[in-house]
Order: C-alpha cells, then sequence, then structure tokens
C-alpha cells in the first residue's frame, strides 16, 4: 500500500506490558506459547526492575510526542500474577507517577486467576485496577485445554479466586471484574453463559474466535457458519440477561444505537485511532501480538526497544502504518458487503494470508455475516426504523444484500 499517512497525534493509546513472559497453566491453544513464535524463550521470564522507569519514561515521553489524552495500560502475559507483589507495587506506581500528571491512565490485569495473593489484592485496591480472568465455562469443558503443566484441571482454583475477588467487589475495594472466554464448537455456548451469570455472578464478559488465519483454516468438520450459529445463541441467552454485558453483543446493538452519518477524511481518522503497543519483559517493543496467527508477517518487522527509540518511531513503523491502513481500507471482498461498517473485515489476524498479507476477509466471514443479519433482523422485528436499518447498512449499494427489511 501506497501513500501511509504519518501519526503525528494519537487520541488514546492501550499499553499492554509483558511482566511475565511464562505461565502456571498450559493451555493447548494459547498462541502465545503454542504457536509456533518462541521468542519468549528468549526474554526474561519476569520483567526486571530496572525496567520500570525506562518503561514509564518510554511512555511519558510518547504521550507529549503524540499529545495522547487517554492510556489504558493492561498487565499481560503469560502470567502477570507470577511477578512478585512487591514489584509490581514498583512499577504500578513508577507508571502512576509517570503518566497521571500529564494524562489520563487506567491501568487493567488479565489473569488466569489461578494464584490470587493478600498483597496482590491490596495492589489491585490501591490502584483501582481492573480485572479480567480468562475461563472457559464450566468444569467439565474448561479443563480439557486451560491445565497446569502436569495437566491438572484449573477451574475449582480458578473458581474460589473468582470468589474471592467478589467479596473486594462487595467491599469496594475493587471495581466489577469480567471474564474473558475461548468460544470452542464443542461446548455449548448456552451453558458457558449461564455458569458465567448463575454460578459465578459475572455481569462483564467477553468472548474470543479462536484464532485462525486463511493459511491456517478450519479443522476438519469446523466451519465459519458454525461460530456464527454459536454467537446467535450467546445473542440469544444475552436477550434473558440485558443487565449483563457482553462484548460481542454490545458491539453490534451500540453501533445501531449510536450511529450518525458522517464523512471523516482518512488522516483524520488515523489522529483518532486507538494504538495498541507491546512492551515485552526485556523492554522489546512489537505490535498486538494477538497477530501472531500471522506469524510470517510478524517476525518479519522491524524490532523496537524502549532503550534506543521512541513511541512516535514506533507508531510510525512502515509495517504498523499499513497495518492501520489496512484496517481502513477493507479488503476487495468487502467492498459490496453491507456489514462493512460493523466488521471492518474482521480481526485482521483472521484476515491473514502469505499471498494477500491482509488483503483478504475475515475467515470467520460467513458466520459473521449471519450473526449480524440475525441482529438486524431482530431488531426490525421489533420496532427498529426500516428506514434508519436501510441508510445504516446503505443496502442500495450492497452487492448481495443479506437482510430481508
Amino acid at each position: 500500500m501506497n501513500d501511509l499517512v504519518p501519526i503525528r497525534r494519537l487520541h488514546e493509546l492501550q499499553v499492554i506490558i509483558k511482566v511475565a513472559e511464562r505461565c502456571n497453566l498450559a493451555c493447548s491453544y494459547c498462541y502465545y506459547f503454542f504457536m509456533g513464535d518462541d521468542s519468549y524463550k528468549k526474554r526474561d521470564p519476569i520483567m526486571k526492575c530496572d525496567k520500570f522507569v525506562l518503561v514509564a519514561d518510554y511512555l511519558k515521553n510518547g504521550v507529549r510526542d503524540l499529545g495522547i489524552q487517554d492510556v489504558k495500560i493492561v498487565f499481560h502475559g503469560g502470567e502477570p500474577t507470577l511477578m512478585r507483589p512487591r514489584d509490581f507495587r514498583l512499577l504500578v506506581s513508577a507508571l502512576s507517577d509517570a503518566l497521571a500528571p500529564i494524562c489520563r491512565v487506567s491501568f487493567g490485569i488479565q489473569t488466569n486467576g489461578y494464584h490470587l495473593s493478600r498483597e496482590l489484592e491490596d495492589i489491585l485496591s490501591d490502584f483501582g485496577i481492573t480485572v479480567g480472568v480468562s475461563l472457559d465455562g464450566p468444569e467439565q469443558y474448561n479443563d480439557r485445554f486451560r491445565l497446569t503443566h502436569r495437566g491438572k484441571g484449573s477451574h475449582k482454583k480458578v473458581t474460589k479466586t473468582i470468589y474471592r475477588l467478589h467479596e473486594l467487589e462487595r467491599e469496594r475495594r475493587i471495581n466489577t471484574i469480567g471474564v474473558l472466554s475461548v468460544i470452542e464448537r464443542e461446548t455449548p455456548i448456552e451453558e458457558t453463559f449461564n455458569h458465567f451469570v448463575d454460578d459465578l455472578e459475572f455481569g462483564y464478559m467477553g468472548f474470543l474466535l479462536p484464532d485462525r488465519s486463511h493459511d491456517h483454516p478450519f479443522a476438519e468438520g469446523e466451519s465459519a457458519a458454525q461460530y456464527g450459529d454459536m454467537l446467535i445463541a450467546l445473542f440469544n441467552k444475552w436477550l434473558d440477561r440485558q443487565d449483563v454485558s457482553v462484548r460481542e453483543v454490545a458491539k453490534v446493538i451500540s453501533y445501531f444505537q449510536r450511529y450518525i452519518p458522517s464523512q471523516v477524511e482518512p488522516a483524520d481518522i488515523f489522529d483518532k485511532r486507538t494504538h495498541v503497543v507491546v512492551i515485552q519483559s526485556t523492554g522489546e517493543v512489537s505490535c498486538d501480538d494477538s497477530l501472531i496467527p500471522a506469524l510470517e508477517w510478524r517476525l518479519s518487522q522491524r524490532a523496537y526497544s524502549i532503550v534506543n527509540s521512541s513511541l512516535l518511531d514506533f507508531v510510525n513503523d512502515p509495517g504498523l502504518l499499513t497495518l492501520d491502513e489496512a484496517r481502513l481500507r477493507l479488503p476487495d471482498d468487502c467492498a459490496g458487503c453491507q456489514w462493512r461498517k460493523i466488521c471492518g473485515g474482521g480481526a485482521l489476524e483472521n484476515r491473514f494470508s502469505r499471498a494477500r498479507q491482509f488483503d483478504n476477509s475475515s475467515i470467520y466471514c460467513e458466520g459473521l455475516k449471519k450473526y449480524y443479519a440475525y441482529i438486524a433482523n431482530y431488531l426490525i422485528h421489533n420496532g427498529y426504523p426500516h428506514s434508519l436499518m436501510q441508510k445504516i447498512l446503505d443496502i442500495e449499494g450492497s452487492a448481495n444484500p443479506t437482510v430481508a427489511i
């Protein structure tokens, strides 16, 4: 792609800090450890204390250079709770001291929930760190994949952590916790939803589609349409419990609720985008590691470091600008699709192929269309204005309309 638009200002930055490059679980589907990228083995298992101020200064300078107003920091891994609590407190303190005076900063942690110490509870409370727990449904389903290195299931121990976190919620020491789950075709999503809501009392949940790309497509007997059906089942469960926030439902519903027709120039879109930067335990800086399914592309990208580069340099790397361009300019296959404004072509990792890079529609395209069509039809049949839906979806210009309205 030519004429890449340089980034001079950003409104928001999401920072994923890999405080641990190891994990106390060995989930069989984990993209980070089991999808062919062994670079984690060359990094420090746990981020060392001498990196804390360097990371904080790198971000502080980046905020000033790019005029960033909001920074959202997520502590990740591996498993971030493997870092000693006293070191974790030092890291969060360094980040807060550097960033709070110059921008809005918030903290979150994504954990497998296998370990929660009293010291860590205090840190979560003191810094207002939001907590996301990874879990894949009831015990019989979760423990097929989310195992310890000795092959022991994790569900029982993780649920104890969840109950403790709910106690901290009731004591108003932490904010409402959420759960993140991977959709699995042999796991009834209705049972997972019920377990999360009725047994574990989650009010916030998100669901991830399995890592697939055009070079690593579906397994035998698996299809995009099946995942569309599972998302539809998830939507139907949410209809009975609309007090619960489900990310994959909220995304679609809010699109129709908040739609405002506008014409935005490409440069403005770049300026208002949220950027994701990953800082590894050794201080390496890389793009969102959800792109590991596009491993060949990811490994071909230039390496950056908090020591000898700036955030301004990083976000203007040609490879990252190409990603932005890919998000902005949809694949040719999407040009006539009425869902293009909701879908955006799908997640980049699900669009990748060696032959065409990110110039493909999502490997989940058929299933996503099925899901969006179901919700759109539901809204229409329950009073959503026909004319507004038509305008939003731009059906007159769609080559293959799939919603009967």
